[in-house]
């Protein structure tokens, strides 16, 4: 599968705007493996909840490997520093988000979370995934309308 895909990023905007959500799929070769939303304020409360490090949890465990290299991830929303360096420890191929951090409501309780971009934590990774930017961010955009 060549990346960007517009089809897969279209139904991860889909999950997001369904789940009100950030959503997050891990693709391997042309197959969805996994499919997460952010549980931080849902499930179990835990601060690390964010969709892409839930994503590269279930992906791990579903491969039964800790490398997920051959793989890449599709994001509604650009990725914070941890959910960057785990992309990076994953050992991911690729990284594709839609809406940037700064798309975001203004006066949301994170207003001023990307205060890393994830092309600074990919930078200091010899072998980092591919960062792919404000893919469909329009349409992004759109998705992070939760009200």
């Amino acid at each position: 599968m060549k990346h960007p895909n517009r089809k897969i990023m279209l139904e991860v905007l889909k999950l997001a705007k369904e789940k009100k959500s950030v959503a997050c799929f891990v693709l391997r070769g042309n197959t969805v493996v996994t499919r997460a939303t952010t549980t931080v304020f849902d499930r179990d409360g835990l601060p690390t909840g964010h969709a892409e490090i839930n994503a590269i949890e279930k992906t791990c465990r579903k491969l039964k490997r800790h490398d997920l290299e051959g793989c890449w991830l599709y994001s509604s929303l650009e990725c914070c520093p941890m959910c960057a360096a785990a992309c990076c420890w994953a050992e991911l191929d690729g990284v594709v988000y839609s809406a940037d951090g700064n798309d975001r409501k203004r006066g949301a309780k994170f207003d001023d979370w990307i205060f890393v971009k994830p092309e600074q934590i990919f930078q200091k990774r010899k072998n980092a995934p591919k960062l792919v930017k404000h893919f469909m961010r329009k349409d992004g955009k759109k998705a992070l309308n939760w009200d």
